[in-house]
């Protein structure tokens, strides 16, 4: 076997492992075992500051050992606020499913400050993803235009299922990498 055979077989194996679905570069590929910080804070029980975390509950249920908080009405996303850099780009990823499948979806929202009128990121502010009872890990990437708060968020738009979400991770770059840290405490790696 060829060292570039090695490598494609190498990259492969990552990419399904830690279910990036793009092609991978040997940059890419050294990032996933090198990952970003969670640049969130509490993602590991939601503990500190989130918004309209009220609004949802807090399910006994635990994935990967991380705290699950379900909804099963529509809107007011569970989210926490970033003082993001000008001109960067993030990657907002986390793992969410559904009490039944639906054609309906969960929006994933990257709203910018509390001032609409100078949003730091160029719409679209948002996502719309299908969820099926299977937990899964998605990721959506933004660049910000100006520096300023942004609010990764989750919420449904409807209320025919209740979602589930879990293991919040807001990283700079384009790819999401695995969540191998939760506040400084060492986590089991996620894929």
């Amino acid at each position: 076997m060829t060292l570039s055979n090695t490598l494609a077989t190498l990259m492969d194996s990552a990419r399904e492992h830690f279910e990036v679905s793009q092609k991978l570069s040997i940059a890419n590929l050294i990032s996933l075992f090198n990952p970003n910080p969670n640049l969130l804070t509490g993602t590991k029980d939601f503990s500190g500051s989130w918004e309209r975390i009220g609004s949802w509950k807090k399910e006994d249920e635990k994935y990967r050992g991380l705290t699950v908080y379900s909804k099963s009405t529509a809107w007011d996303g569970l989210g926490q606020y970033y003082d993001s850099k000008p001109n960067t780009t993030y990657t907002f990823s986390f793992y969410a499913k559904a009490s039944k499948p639906t054609d309906k979806f969960m929006d994933i929202f990257m709203l910018p400050s509390e001032d609409w009128n100078s949003p730091v990121i160029a719409w679209p502010i948002y996502a719309n993803l299908p969820l099926t009872i299977d937990w899964k890990r998605f990721s959506w990437t933004i660049t910000t235009t100006g520096g300023g708060k942004i609010l990764p968020s989750l919420c449904s738009t409807n209320s025919d299922a209740t979602i589930y979400v879990c293991g919040y991770k807001l990283e700079e770059g384009s790819l999401p990498t695995p969540l191998t840290k939760v506040n400084g405490v060492e986590a089991k790696t996620l894929k």
